[in-house]
């Protein structure tokens, strides 16, 4: 599913997976996550995807959530967190106006686009990306 070369974006509901993880894991998917870890695996997600990742853990007062949620992010070396810029916006709103995503989607795809991305990680299979990038749940790295 995912070649050395790839180079892919963390939505906010594939970092909940992995944060929150129950069930056995596979070895695609531990793999996946010792690669995060060790910089092995070149991923880059963004401060979007934190405050949607947060919401939840602040809504329950789960400071356990809330901390492996912040630590998990607070990684920048591990994992880039891309900053919002003009250009990005800008490319949000080209995004959005061909494909009719709503905006926080547009967001997390120009995240992904300006940085190069050729995987998007996220659960949502309806999600419509640019050429050259294709979608990969977590839940799909098996063995």
């Amino acid at each position: 599913m995912l070649l050395n070369s790839d180079r892919t974006y963390l939505d906010s509901n594939a970092v909940i997976a992995i944060i929150e993880s129950q069930s056995k894991l596979s070895n695609s998917q531990l793999s996946f996550i010792k690669g995060i870890d060790d910089g092995s695996v070149d991923c880059v997600s963004s401060d979007l995807a934190l405050a949607e990742c947060l919401v939840l853990p602040l809504r329950q007062k789960d400071e356990k959530k809330l901390a492996d949620m912040l630590i998990f992010f607070s990684e920048g070396d591990v994992l880039p967190i891309i900053p919002f810029t003009r250009k990005l916006f800008i490319r949000a709103a080209e995004i959005r106006a061909v494909s009719n995503v709503k905006m926080p989607d547009a967001l997390h795809i120009a995240c992904a686009d300006v940085t190069n991305c050729t995987v998007f990680m996220s659960a949502d299979a309806g999600i419509r990306l640019p050429k050259g990038m294709r979608r990969v749940a977590f839940q799909d790295l098996v063995s």
